[in-house]
């Protein structure tokens, strides 16, 4: 439960502490305007809103699209997918062997939902980042093949995924049918200290749009068919000839670099759960799919 203190029609602030917030400031602003006479006047409750964002909620805003931020419908489903309602974790039982309760079993049911992916459905391709509390999803900028964060859902790019190549395809922004891929090196070329002092090599990747025709070179340096997780977590498969085993792959974004430029990478080998740190100016994500 959030500890801000609700909102009232007086003063209306939202600093995007969390969903619980998120979904006051919308009943608020409701209230407010129903008060105000202006329950369907658009015009007015955008520019509400406008002047009662504050402080994380505010900078996230002022990167919205244009299209979403004179548009109410469209700004509280914006609003609602930054600030996610969290669900507070199931406690485990106490056995290592135990059942849960099937009060226990329906609760994890509603916290974790799985994800059922059909030809039909398009999907976003959802960041989590997982030094942060911060979310985006994946679009692409002027054309470039790198694909890149944007924390508007209105500049996200949508995918099909096609259950018999297990490919994902662009199917709304820019560069319609592409398809997801993820581009690499031959060998190991980036090298990483370890908890010893030592170093090890690792093999980066960059998440990319790739077109149709596929070249034999494309086809051969590229991973271009994916495995989705219950949760909707996507996963390269199979691996490079040269990666015998590929049991994770560490998405990252360098942290150096404006969110217009803010490539996404991926580790096909990186050692994360031996104790190998990740550096300061890099920042690891999951990628998921989100049902539009």
């Amino acid at each position: 439960m959030s500890d801000i203190p609700p909102n009232n029609s007086q003063e209306l602030v939202f600093h995007g502490y969390d969903g619980a917030e998120a979904e006051e400031f919308i009943r608020s602003v409701k209230k407010s305007a129903k008060a105000a006479g202006k329950l369907r006047d658009n015009d007015w409750i955008v520019d509400e809103v406008s002047v009662a964002l504050a402080g994380d909620a505010l900078r996230w805003y002022i990167d919205l699209d244009e299209e979403a931020q004179s548009d109410w419908a469209r700004l509280q489903r914006a609003i609602v997918r930054q600030y996610p309602r969290k669900v507070a974790p199931i406690p485990g039982p106490s056995e290592p062997n135990a059942v849960p309760t099937p009060a226990a079993a329906a609760l994890h049911a509603l916290a974790a939902p799985a994800i059922i992916v059909t030809p039909e459905k398009r999907f976003y391709i959802r960041i989590v980042f997982r030094g942060s509390t911060g979310a985006a999803f994946v679009t692409i900028k002027d054309g470039l093949p790198s694909l890149v964060p944007t924390s508007s859902p209105y500049e996200a790019i949508q995918v099909q995924y096609s259950l018999d190549t297990k490919q994902l395809s662009v199917t709304k922004g820019n560069c319609i049918g592409d398809c997801i891929s993820l581009y690499y090196y031959s060998k190991p070329n980036w090298k990483w200290k370890g908890p010893d002092g030592g170093y090890t090599e690792t093999i980066p990747a960059w998440l990319q749009h790739l077109p149709r025709p596929f070249s034999e070179f494309n086809k051969l340096r590229n991973i271009l068919s994916w495995n989705i997780a219950s949760d909707g977590a996507i996963r390269p498969s199979p691996p490079p000839p040269n990666v015998a085993n590929l049991p994770a792959v560490d998405f990252f974004i360098r942290l150096k670099h404006s969110q217009n430029t803010q490539a996404i990478f991926a580790f096909l080998d990186f050692p994360s759960s031996k104790g190998y740190a990740v550096p300061d100016d890099k920042e690891l994500l999951d990628l998921k799919l989100e049902e539009v």
